[in-house]
């Protein structure tokens, strides 16, 4: 009779552990961003650079709504995207906000910056005088 008493308690004991983990909330607000990545790096990658422009900007939306800070490196995601469709200031402008939210990224966000501004056709028509 003891040993069925410890198998039961043990065995509540790992199921309510094991609950715990799986309902833990996450600080951020994810939305599709993780699936989008995934689809985008895969094989058979059939989300164009639009679509995940799209998909993140609408995470960013909904993660406003639901007052949760969004995961390091979203909005340097998107700016990574927008720099691909030639939108250099909105990349500047998410690449501003990412170093605004995680202000340790700032030496690596600031070269990112560099970068783009040298892209910009702005800057190339300096150089061209």
């Amino acid at each position: 009779m003891q040993i069925k008493t410890i198998k039961l308690a043990v065995f509540t004991l790992l199921t309510l552990t094991l609950t715990a983990c799986a309902n833990k909330p996450t600080i951020y607000y994810w939305g599709k961003y993780p699936s989008t990545i995934q689809q985008a790096l895969s094989d058979q990658a059939t989300v164009s650079v639009d679509e995940q422009i799209s998909l993140i900007e609408k995470d960013i939306q909904n993660a406003n709504h639901t007052n949760k800070p969004l995961p390091p490196s979203m909005h340097a995601h998107l700016a990574l995207l927008l720099s691909e469709v030639n939108k250099l200031d909105l990349a500047i402008k998410h690449l501003l906000i990412e170093k605004q939210l995680f202000p340790e990224s700032s030496s690596f966000v600031d070269a990112l910056i560099t970068k783009l501004k040298q892209r910009s056709p702005a800057s190339q028509t300096q150089t061209k005088n």
